[in-house]
């Protein structure tokens, strides 16, 4: 194989991200109204890449008009959700900051918009000079005040907002999430309750332990309600909790009795979405009920699932018609092979995540204690054993036949995504375009195969046991979408990846191409992960 730097298109790749300046400008669309803070890239690559610019260039453009637009009543969602986007590709382009600092100086800024444009000011670095001379002393008083007090306000709002306010909770320190609870504990309202509820699902002992405990104070019935449901939850821990704070309550006489139930947001079940797994162990699961006494409407929520770290994103989307949803998967089904209406395998693989996150110690999101809650007993830390030993083949001709063709696995859709982008894999390519300069025939070939045996004994070597743990989920996945002889091919590599030499083998050897192959036809347009802050 000889590297040209003109590979297939690959679905979802760096190399082929989206250029055409309607298709970015509907994305951005897309992505202001999203209930969603971080992670914009992890959700939505096709976003991002080569046009850069013109990915800046339009979200700026969004973002004063957004701003000055003081009848929008989602404009707070909006501009969070562009700064979000102009943040995580922002690499120093100072007409950005020209700009932002332009609209932040003018008169027709809220409060809450300032409090948006000073967290953004500093995530980038913003000398606090600079700053100064933007926000006075009095001002961003006021304005912590302000925020707390907007912060609080949230959770009186819609499911959006609530939302909102877990992931703007997540940003604070221990001691900021402790005075918060708190307040909520003293507001002693429903939606106060509520929000301590949802608390105590998150997978954290300090905010978890201490929102059951305030839910004890001031005892109502609502939260009566609340400490009920979480007394009989599956969670030892918090139901052990509730029932320890409903008991000490009850001594007194103090507790109340509560007439209704802490009600769910949604109705039935519409649809359970599961992507096959990417290159870097990522796959994507949506989940979409509809919405009681809404007509064609429905609320979903995305879990960003890793093989290697668990649940690593979360975020919802509170209200959305149906025709939405389904263009939406359209979307996704374009970048990944997608099985739908699955519920039981999607709530399998969430629970063979949320295990890993918790067995490996990565954190889950915020965000999911809300979700968690929504689907009562169905959400616990549950290992998920993926099928793949059923379609070993039976004899030794045929494995020998499927091993010759491993190498044109790289030609479907499952596997397309598989291959590994490192500053090594970038620093290799540029060898070997350098090489294509001055050699030719034999002499080219030889050095070509020695760096190739350098990637694949430096680079994906360390990774075989997260590759083999790939091909089991994605055989499973082959087998549940009724690809079976595919599957078949998939065990074969399973199988064979320590039968013979590292680089002798033809996927792997497949893999080292493909991600040399990425990395030269990057370079040719200009993308270099190496000067990505991500890689600094």
């Amino acid at each position: 194989m000889v590297y040209s730097g003109c590979k297939k298109k690959s679905y979802g790749t760096v190399s082929y991200r989206l250029l055409n300046k309607k298709v970015i400008e509907d994305n951005i669309d897309t992505l202001m109204s999203l209930n969603k803070r971080v992670s914009v890239t992890d959700s939505f690559p096709g976003l991002f890449g080569v046009d850069d610019r013109q990915v800046l260039l339009s979200s700026v453009s969004r973002l004063k008009k957004t701003v000055l637009n003081e009848t929008d009543p989602y404009r707070f969602i909006k501009v969070n959700n562009l700064l979000s986007i102009i943040g995580e590709i922002y690499s120093g382009e100072q007409f950005v900051l020209n700009e932002i600092m332009a609209v932040t100086r003018s008169r027709q800024v809220s409060k809450d918009i300032k409090i948006l444009f000073l967290s953004f000011l500093v995530d980038i670095g913003m000398e606090e000079e600079i700053i100064a001379t933007l926000f006075d002393l009095d001002e961003l008083a006021e304005m912590a005040e302000f925020a707390t007090d907007n912060l609080i306000g949230l959770i009186r709002g819609d499911l959006g907002d609530k939302l909102l306010f877990l992931q703007e909770f997540g940003g604070f320190d221990d001691q900021g999430q402790e005075e918060i609870m708190k307040q909520l504990a003293e507001e002693n309202t429903d939606a106060a309750a509520e929000m301590l509820g949802i608390l105590a699902y998150a997978y954290e002992t300090g905010i978890a332990a201490p929102a059951v405990s305030l839910l004890g104070k001031n005892l109502r019935a609502r939260k009566v309600s609340v400490l009920n449901e979480l007394a009989s939850c599956n969670d030892k821990f918090i139901s052990t909790l509730a029932r320890r704070v409903l008991s000490e309550c009850n001594k007194d006489g103090s507790r109340k009795p509560s007439r209704r139930k802490w009600e769910k947001p949604y109705g039935e079940l519409y649809d359970a979405v599961v992507s096959s797994v990417d290159g870097q162990g990522n796959r994507a699961v949506w989940l979409a009920w509809t919405l009681p006494n809404r007509k064609n409407r429905i609320v979903a929520f995305n879990l960003l699932l890793n093989t290697a770290t668990g649940i690593k994103d979360c975020f919802g989307i509170p209200v959305l018609t149906k025709k939405d949803f389904e263009n939406m998967i359209q979307e996704i089904s374009l970048s990944a092979v997608v099985l739908r209406n699955d519920y039981k395998y999607c709530l399998s693989l969430v629970r063979g995540a949320l295990k890993k996150n918790l067995s490996e110690g990565y954190r889950v999101p915020l965000e999911f204690a809300f979700w968690r809650r929504c689907m009562d007993n169905d959400i616990y830390p549950e290992e998920y054993v993926p099928i793949y030993n059923d379609f070993i083949p039976e004899t030794e001709k045929q494995i020998q036949d499927s091993y010759d063709r491993l190498e044109m696995l790289f030609e479907e859709r499952e596997f397309a995504v598989w291959y590994e982008e490192t500053p090594e894999v970038y620093d290799t390519a540029e060898e070997i375009m350098a090489l294509a300069d001055k050699n030719t025939g034999q002499t080219y070939a030889r050095k070509v195969m020695k760096l190739e045996n350098r990637i694949i004994n430096r680079v994906i070597k360390p990774l075989l046991p997260v590759i083999k743990e790939r091909l089991k989920i994605t055989i499973d996945f082959l087998h549940r979408t009724g690809k079976e002889t595919l599957a078949k091919e998939a065990v074969v590599c399973l199988i064979t990846l320590d039968s013979v030499p590292i680089e002798q083998h033809p996927f792997i050897r497949r893999m080292c191409f493909e991600s040399i192959s990425s990395a030269i036809n990057n370079l040719k347009n200009g993308v270099d992960i190496r000067v990505d802050p991500e890689y600094m």
